[in-house]
């Protein structure tokens, strides 16, 4: 799995340089126009949609079918997709609280909503996860577009029904968080089962 990841490492390379340059353009738009820590869901949404960059190379110079046949598999191709995906949401999690901590410096904010838009990008991150990764394996490249551009909106409208339902509250928190990743783990395991059986 070490392999596949360096694989996916070098492809992104190149996308993370210029996702950060757009990053900090926006984000120093945004920590003026709204709480800097609205940074940390965009930093966690911009890295973990480049896992869709590397599910369309391999399917374009046919990797995805010689990995196959290689002793790694599908199960591990999958694997190594959906945990450098964890991956790279985290490290957008972990920067987008260091950049928007220092915007705090010059914007102010409160801890109550640091804590806000942590449990956002985390819910954010597993539940479109859980939509756009099954969208790139098993549909076309037009249609795994479309599964992109929907999974956030579908994770938001997750988020905001359940805030409704139980106000921003512990309760809420721990509920979407506990389905949040239960959307992710049953994403995960149903996406290797029908591979197993799907001609790639």
């Amino acid at each position: 799995m070490r392999g596949l990841l360096l694989k996916d490492f070098y492809i992104i390379r190149s996308l993370v340089i210029l996702l950060l340059v757009v990053y900090l353009v926006i984000g120093i738009s945004l920590s003026y126009l709204a709480t800097p820590w609205v940074l940390v869901v965009l930093a966690t949404a911009m890295l973990g949609m480049i896992i869709s960059s590397t599910i369309t190379v391999d399917k374009s110079c046919g990797w995805i079918r010689t990995v196959a046949i290689t002793p790694a598999g599908r199960q591990t191709y999958i694997n190594g997709k959906y945990l450098l995906y964890l991956l790279l949401s985290a490290a957008g999690l972990v920067f987008g609280v260091a950049f928007g901590a220092a915007a705090t410096l010059f914007a102010g904010s409160t801890v109550e909503e640091a804590y806000l838009y942590l449990w956002i990008s985390a819910v954010l991150a597993l539940i479109a996860g859980s939509i756009l990764l099954p969208c790139h394996f098993l549909l076309d490249e037009m249609k795994s577009m479309i599964g992109t551009i929907a999974a956030y909106p579908a994770a938001a409208g997750f988020f905001v029904v359940f805030v409704l339902l139980l106000g921003p509250s512990p309760l809420a928190c721990a509920v979407t968080l506990i389905l949040s990743v239960c959307a992710f783990g049953g994403s995960w395991q149903a996406t290797k089962k029908i591979l197993e059986r799907k001609d790639l």
